[in-house]
């Protein structure tokens, strides 16, 4: 969808888009680069009304003792930070194997070698959500994320 398109597709189906873009709201142009970029997707429920659903790859990514590494503050290109406190993650985008979505959080998230881990391909989690997303105007959202354990590796 380009922006003019992901309005009228909204509008069309009963979304208040006079909310986008106002009060930590994201704008309707940063929902379609989402959109666009594969990081999200519009679906249709049986009822007709419209999900958006994320796709998130989590790495639980975990030293022998049991300690697990989190993320605890995000800084901005501008200098300003974000108290994060969460495991690292990115959207995984629709056509990517979760493995190289996990290979994508090490490098561009942790920015640490995949050679310092050792994945657990065999044991991926699969935990699914639903709820209004305040940051796309309390459109609801359907979060699966998708956990992958790795180990440290001395």
């Amino acid at each position: 969808f380009d922006e003019e398109e992901l309005q009228k597709f909204l509008q069309d189906n009963n979304i208040d888009v006079s909310k986008f873009g106002k009060d930590g709201v994201k704008t309707i142009a940063q929902f379609s680069e989402e959109l666009v970029q594969g990081e999200a997707t519009l679906m249709k429920q049986k009822d007709g009304s419209i999900i958006r659903v994320v796709d998130v790859l989590i790495v639980k990514v975990m030293r022998k003792n049991g300690d697990i590494i989190v993320e605890v503050e995000e800084v901005k290109a501008d200098g300003t930070k974000k108290d994060l406190t969460r495991l690292p993650a990115v959207k995984r985008r629709d056509d990517e194997n979760p493995f190289i979505a996990a290979h994508r959080v090490l490098s561009k998230v942790l920015r640490i070698s995949e050679t310092m881990v050792e994945m657990q391909t065999d044991n991926m989690q699969l935990v699914e959500e639903q709820k209004d997303s305040q940051a796309y105007a309390g459109l609801p959202t359907l979060y699966r994320r998708r956990i992958v354990t790795a180990n440290l590796v001395d």
